[in-house]
């Protein structure tokens, strides 16, 4: 795929982002008084002073919409080393599913975020624990939907679970995707039991999880390339 074909197939993501983006910083603005006064500082003192006040400020307003920019930005730079990579014509629509779905997700928590601000203390304490368990519930069903359709996709980067032996194997690609995406559902089924059972231990378990489920994508991933090397020599 061409360099001209790359960037018209990012048009439409690119749109998509710049409307996330601009809905996440109007959240943080109007989250901002809210969150001033939640954290006892006075307004007139300015972001900057409340932030060295106290830095949990940055949470409420900035986070969301920072790490998301940063997550774009990544794919954007790292995409142009090899754009035929990321641009395959099969991949495009899954791609861009996958990019909604992203924007969906931090839209929502954006949106949760204004939320906990603006209601009372009383309030999110009394509904604390439904907070938590819908935030989770969410962030797993987001997981399982990525680790489904990652098996799917051709060869790329940005398709699934990528490392440096996989993306130089057809069948290294497929088993460690695989091999992902059906770990990834065991997860994320265990982490919502875990959800509505102990739900303060959902996401250090679904944490650990990925981390655990990476590992064992390197390791396939290796084992595959290194036979597939022995048995052509």
């Amino acid at each position: 795929m061409t360099e001209t074909e790359f960037k018209i197939s990012q048009t439409q993501p690119m749109k998509m982002h710049a409307v996330a983006v601009i809905f996440m910083l109007i959240a943080s603005y109007f989250t901002y008084p809210y969150a001033l006064a939640k954290l006892e500082c006075d307004a007139a003192l300015g972001l900057m002073n409340c932030f060295g006040k106290d830095p949990t400020i940055f949470v409420y307003v900035f986070a969301l919409p920072c790490v998301y920019i940063a997550v774009v930005l990544a794919g954007l730079f790292a995409a142009k080393k090899e754009p035929h990579k990321e641009a395959l014509a099969k991949n495009l629509k899954k791609t861009n599913i996958r990019y909604y779905m992203l924007a969906v997700f931090y839209c929502s928590m954006s949106t949760f975020m204004f939320f906990s601000v603006y209601l009372s203390e009383e309030s999110m304490d009394t509904h604390q624990d439904k907070f938590q368990l819908a935030i989770s519930v969410a962030t797993i069903l987001f997981i399982f939907f990525i680790a489904n359709i990652a098996p799917k996709m051709n060869m790329s980067l940005f398709s699934g679970w990528a490392c440096r032996w996989n993306l130089k194997s057809d069948l290294a690609w497929q088993r460690s995707q695989r091999f992902a995406g059906f770990t990834l559902t065991i997860v994320c089924v265990i982490c919502l039991i875990i959800a509505f059972t102990m739900v303060n231990f959902a996401i250090p378990a679904l944490i650990i999880g990925l981390g655990l489920n990476y590992i064992g994508v390197l390791i396939v991933s290796y084992s595959v390339y290194r036979t597939e090397l022995v048995l052509k020599d």
